[in-house]
């Protein structure tokens, strides 16, 4: 607030004509020191709301809007806001507006508005601002960072998980977010900076916008109740698409690209995936290469990177075509997983790595999986087991179970698999779920499995 309140008044003084700029930079200092704020008691409000909404006066309202929400007199703005059309009003100037400067100042305050009140909200939205923001972002807001994170800060309001507004409605909010999209694409946004040391990075205003971008997309997502299929918006994808799988050191960008695919996938949706396959043939690869590159090190922004890429893995293999599950063995994904699997030593990333294991071996043959078993498969499974026991740590006996299951359908006369399971005392393993696990269904699983045995 500060920093805009220094180059808000710098740039009135040199731009405005307003005969009030003394008496406004006096009541701003006044509000932001008063411990008693009032806004039923403000001296010349009513005399500055009637009339024109100069620069100086948004600053004005800025401070207004933040003080009611501090002291909790939100009806008295919601009042203030209907009695003086405020919405309309800053709508009307943020049309007119050519300084970005002020623009960007004027956006804020709509967004401060949104967000303290659900009334502002839907007025707001009754009042039109998708078209209002359908214009500004056709002017040349590329230009500018700040200008272009403010904007996105104003529409995240609507759909923050407060919110009220139908989702019919925000649906625009999204096509809007595409034309931004479309704009960094065409100044090549996502291009890599470097610093002085020769590292790369992006600079803090374009880390700010992308990462409002993403927020902006994962609560879209979630008030579509995980049903939004984002491929359908082509400019996003790709910005959000290049974020996830190409640009490599601004981890905590990536970390969360991938987290808005693998929400968007929650649903199991089947068409989504074939989209998501169909734009990208070689994802398998991709998140290959991403848990690879990221098991290097094991710091926590690493860890998560890694399980986001391993829920997406299992995401895609659940349900999976029988054309698809045969290229990923052909192409010996399945294989290199493994090994990756194999390395992990996190307890919470090979939870969702050995389930995307049981969704492959469970959509899969045994000749489809032979190379699996003959390349430690099985080896890998019993030396969990053995861990967990060691350990006395069961986070992973539920997943542990569903894959034995999955290895057993695959079981042959010879009786080869349960042979190596039974031969690597696996009973005993069992036996100590159904003893020291706390999680009753995976005990009754366990016991299932361990009768299955015998």
């Amino acid at each position: 607030m500060e920093s805009r309140k220094k180059s808000m008044l710098k740039n009135d003084f040199l731009q405005c004509q307003d005969q009030m700029d003394d008496d406004i930079v006096e009541l701003c200092n006044q509000v932001e020191a008063d411990q008693d704020f009032n806004i039923l008691k403000i001296p010349l409000l009513k005399t500055i709301l009637e009339g024109e909404i100069t620069n100086s006066k948004i600053l004005y309202l800025q401070m207004i809007v933040k003080k009611c929400r501090d002291t909790k007199q939100i009806d008295d703005l919601e009042t203030l806001f209907e009695d003086y059309n405020l919405g309309q009003r800053i709508m009307a100037k943020c049309e007119k507006e050519s300084n970005f400067v002020f623009l960007d100042e004027q956006l804020y305050l709509l967004g401060q508005l949104s967000q303290s009140s659900l009334l502002c909200q839907a007025t707001l939205i009754q009042i039109q601002i998708v078209q209002c923001l359908n214009k500004i972002v056709d002017l040349e807001i590329e230009s500018d960072d700040c200008l272009m994170s403010t904007f996105m800060y104003l529409i995240t309001t609507f759909v923050e998980p407060n919110s009220r507004i139908p989702f019919s409605d925000i649906k625009q909010f999204m096509s809007i977010v595409d034309k931004l999209c479309k704009k960094l694409r065409g100044i090549n946004y996502l291009d890599i900076e470097l610093d002085l040391d020769n590292n790369e990075k992006y600079s803090e205003s374009k880390h700010s916008l992308l990462s409002r971008i993403l927020l902006f997309v994962r609560y879209y997502i979630d008030k579509s109740q995980f049903t939004a299929n984002l491929t359908l918006y082509q400019n996003f994808w790709i910005i959000l698409s290049t974020l996830a799988f190409v640009v490599q050191e601004q981890y905590s960008l990536r970390q969360t690209a991938l987290q808005v695919i693998s929400e968007s996938m929650k649903m199991n949706d089947q068409q989504l995936k074939f989209d998501i396959i169909e734009k990208h043939p070689d994802i398998f690869f991709q998140l290959l290469i991403i848990i690879d590159h990221h098991q290097q090190n094991n710091r926590t922004t690493d860890k998560c990177i890694r399980t986001q890429a391993s829920i997406i893995m299992k995401q895609l293999f659940c349900d999976q075509s029988q054309y698809i599950i045969q290229n990923i063995h052909l192409n010996q994904i399945s294989l290199q997983f493994l090994q990756l699997v194999e390395r992990e030593k996190d307890r919470q990333v090979l939870y969702h790595q050995m389930e995307a294991l049981f969704l492959l071996c469970s959509n899969s043959t045994f000749e489809q999986c032979i190379d699996l078993y003959n390349n430690g498969l099985l080896t890998l499974l019993i030396s969990t087991y053995q861990e967990m026991k060691e350990w006395q740590d069961f986070i992973l006996s539920k997943q542990l179970i569903k894959l034995t299951f999955a290895v057993l359908q695959h079981n042959s006369s010879d009786n080869r698999i349960l042979n190596f399971l039974k031969l690597h005392k696996i009973t005993s393993y069992l036996n100590d779920i159904i003893i020291h696990c706390k999680h009753d269904i995976t005990c009754q699983r366990a016991n299932q499995l361990l009768k299955y045995i015998q």
